[in-house]
């Protein structure tokens, strides 16, 4: 199960034993009935327990940011808002941005199946290799925003800004996404 915490402390009980402590915001409940639920279900056995600090994710403004300016980019180079044109756009700007990506190795003709479940898949340059008598190739697959956490999602948002910039795309509401994210420009 996964929880949200806001606070991690730590007691020691009257054996030496270290308690640990993690404390989930009333706010947060959602994440107060998993912890019940954990409890209830867990209590007295043995746990593997994994604790990493929270990075907030894309907000659904973020997203929405991003697919309007993919939109107009789409208009302007491909004088339309098919699906194909705008994930192709997607696509390039994800390649761009260089975030959040995988390499993998594999035979030339396992690129079709990683296309299908990536975003985007990128030959990696002088990467032919012979193995066990088979050409391979390293190639990246990046998976696309909803895996990004803000920051990555901002520096993804800046570089399609950057790009409207470049063509003389401008109107009220790439001004405001600007201003979001640029500041006072």
């Amino acid at each position: 199960m996964k929880l949200v915490a806001s606070d991690i402390k730590y007691l020691m009980d009257d054996v030496g034993n270290m308690q640990l402590i993690v404390v989930i915001d009333k706010a947060l409940y959602h994440n107060q009935n998993i912890a019940r639920r954990l409890v209830s279900e867990l209590k007295s056995k043995k746990l593997d327990v994994s604790i990493k600090e929270h990075k907030s994710q894309r907000s659904i403004d973020q997203n929405n940011m991003l697919w309007a300016l993919i939109s107009k980019l789409s208009d302007h180079i491909n004088g339309s808002h098919r699906e194909e044109d705008m994930m192709r756009i997607y696509a390039d700007l994800l390649k761009q941005a260089n975030v959040k990506r995988d390499y993998f190795r594999g035979l030339k003709e396992s690129i079709p199946y990683f296309e299908s479940i990536a975003r985007a898949v990128v030959v990696a340059p002088n990467s032919e290799k012979i193995e066990n008598g088979k050409t391979t190739i390293g190639f990246w697959c990046y998976w696309g925003s909803s895996t990004f956490n803000v920051s990555e999602m901002t520096q993804l948002i800046e570089l399609s800004l950057d790009r409207c910039s470049e063509l003389g795309l401008d109107d009220s509401e790439i001004y405001d996404i600007k201003h979001t994210y640029k500041g006072n420009v």
